[in-house]
């Protein structure tokens, strides 16, 4: 999920970015979260700069790490956080960083509510964005132990008992993880990413949703819903970043290997892990252990490489990170079949 580093909480509580939009009446409070990159705070006062009427300021007097937006008298007071996505979450939405624009659209539209209280609105999976977050947090803790050469189930119930996870989960669906072994180590990988990668081959996913005051994490047939929680993110971060080895030059030569072999191969030499996507190799009939690919002798660098090889055989590759921003390798097939 690197060269990109984390402050302490007390560092991050301490960074804020306050935008006073005074003819609006619309205070803005930009806060990093827990697991922010250091710089992402620079990035977003120079984002927000560019919003007219804006005016930043540095304000070291909040430990806010939850959005919220609410009146009082005139003025709206909105606390933005930034989170380990580098997006800025604000309640019931959330923004890239070259998202301004639609950021001072967004922030127009509260100021014309006039509520009190907080201005939350449903986000992804029917959740505020408060719940959103919290989930997210929850979903943050790391896997401890190798999952290398274990059964899918098992490695799915110690994770469930090991955080007290809110799972939901039929026991016949349960029972076909059993069928699955895996051969990729997600040690030191957040669970929420972790569990969303085991139930992929089998078509389900995972869909945080509020019941009775509390929220759940339930698991249901993939074709049941509109999404679930995704195998990793994406990152505003550039490659070299999140895998600083990935432009570094090396003489190769590639002779009919599995494309398995190749990937170990380089994953060790970056330092990242290489995952693919089990699930949609099967639903391709396609078998990375078993598919080769021949790249002639050559001096490249590791990015251009990965791209040349799977681009020979069809798959494409993607660098994701966790919840906690940790950065891997995403394989999948190029030509990607409806699920059934």
């Amino acid at each position: 999920m690197s060269k990109k580093i984390y402050s302490s909480a007390a560092v991050l509580a301490a960074l804020l970015i306050t935008t006073q939009i005074y003819a609006d009446r619309v205070e803005l409070n930009v806060v990093p979260g827990k697991r922010a990159s250091l710089g992402s705070a620079q990035q977003w006062m120079q984002a927000l700069s560019s919003l007219k009427s804006a005016r930043i300021r540095s304000d070291r007097n909040t430990g806010s790490t939850s959005p919220e937006a609410k009146w009082v008298g005139s003025t709206l007071y909105v606390t933005a956080v930034i989170g380990s996505d580098n997006k800025l979450h604000v309640p019931g939405k959330r923004f890239t960083i070259r998202q301004s624009a639609a950021l001072s659209n967004w922030l127009e539209a509260q100021k014309t509510q006039r509520e009190s209280g907080p201005a939350e609105t449903k986000d992804r999976f029917g959740l505020s964005s408060t719940e959103l977050l919290r989930v997210h947090e929850m979903l943050k803790a790391k896997v401890t132990t190798s999952t290398n050469g274990k059964v899918a189930s098992d490695v799915m119930r110690s994770i469930v008992r090991s955080h007290s996870l809110p799972m939901k989960m039929s026991a016949s669906d349960f029972k076909r993880l059993a069928d699955q072994k895996l051969d990729a180590d997600w040690q030191g990988y957040s669970v929420g990413t972790v569990i969303a990668a085991l139930l992929r081959p089998h078509e389900f996913v995972m869909v945080p949703k509020a019941e009775a005051g509390r929220t759940t994490l339930r698991v249901v047939p993939e074709r049941s819903v509109k999404e679930g929680w995704p195998v990793g993110w994406k990152s505003e971060l550039k490659k070299d970043e999140l895998v600083p080895k990935l432009f570094d030059s090396v003489p190769i030569e590639i002779y009919d290997t599995p494309v398995t072999e190749v990937m170990k191969a380089l994953e060790a030499r970056l330092e990242t892990p290489i995952m693919f996507d089990q699930g949609l190799f099967a639903a391709a009939n396609i078998d990375p252990t078993t598919t080769t690919v021949t790249v002639k002798s050559q001096k490249t660098f590791y990015g251009k490489l990965i791209r040349e090889a799977l681009f020979k055989v069809r798959m494409n590759s993607e660098i994701r990170v966790d919840e906690n921003g940790k950065p891997f390798f995403w394989i999948s097939p190029d030509v990607k079949p409806k699920r059934k």
